[in-house]
């Protein structure tokens, strides 16, 4: 606890931890969300593991993109980002009720990953 004392008390500090509290639950419990509501709607871990996979790796390779931007922009440039990031899961959930194919639900999953905004990133930034 001690340290969150110091970091507490340190220029941005509150600004930093608020952030990561709003941020980082949200950003992690969106994996299991997307393994989960695939599973549920498909029948079949292996469809669910191809969409999770399709996620996180869209996740890493955006990733790059968007630490970029960050760097030229500020993070006023993920904002339309993290709209992009609201639309894809709209999208992918509207998906899941129209009972589309696993290959449609695995590319939304996808679009989904390299659509999430790079938190860490923009609260250091």
């Amino acid at each position: 606890m001690c340290r969150y004392g110091i970091l507490l008390r340190a220029p941005y500090g509150p600004r930093l931890l608020a952030g990561a509290a709003v941020f980082y639950p949200g950003q992690a419990a969106l994996g299991i969300v997307v393994l989960l509501a695939l599973h549920h709607a498909t029948g079949s871990f292996a469809s669910a593991g191809a969409a999770a996979a399709a996620d996180t790796i869209a996740f890493s390779l955006s990733s790059v993109v968007q630490g970029r931007l960050l760097d030229r922009r500020g993070t006023g440039a993920l904002v339309p980002v993290t709209v992009a990031c609201a639309l894809a899961i709209v999208a992918l959930a509207a998906a899941l009720a129209a009972d589309m194919s696993a290959a449609v639900l695995i590319a939304l999953s996808g679009v989904v990953g390299a659509s999430i905004p790079v938190a860490g990133a923009s609260l250091r930034n």
